[in-house]
């Protein structure tokens, strides 16, 4: 809690879609605020940081809370169990017949 905040977080898994297009943003962000780079460095590049870390494994959160100290409790629900809930469509117009 004593560090600073920062501009951009890590995201775990690594590999989600959400987190290469999260990437991709980044990338088209810094070229646009400070153009091309001269030449790839690692030393250049901006470091993870730490302090946060953006989970994208859980979606459609309906309850977070913390139960004990290093332990959780997520509760979702998805998108697709809620529409099974929702009744049929009163009327629908068909297109093109």
């Amino acid at each position: 809690m004593d560090q600073p905040v920062p501009e951009r977080a890590s995201t775990y898994p690594p590999g989600h879609l959400r987190a290469k297009r999260l990437l991709q943003q980044a990338k088209e962000d810094e070229f646009m605020m400070h153009g091309p780079p001269l030449k790839k460095s690692k030393s250049n590049s901006p470091k993870q940081s730490t302090n946060f870390t953006v989970c994208l494994r859980y979606s459609e959160i309906l309850f977070q809370d913390f139960i004990a100290e290093n332990e959780m409790v997520i509760v979702e629900e998805p998108w697709k169990s809620i529409l099974e809930e929702l009744p049929e469509a009163l009327a629908r117009r068909v297109y093109g017949t």
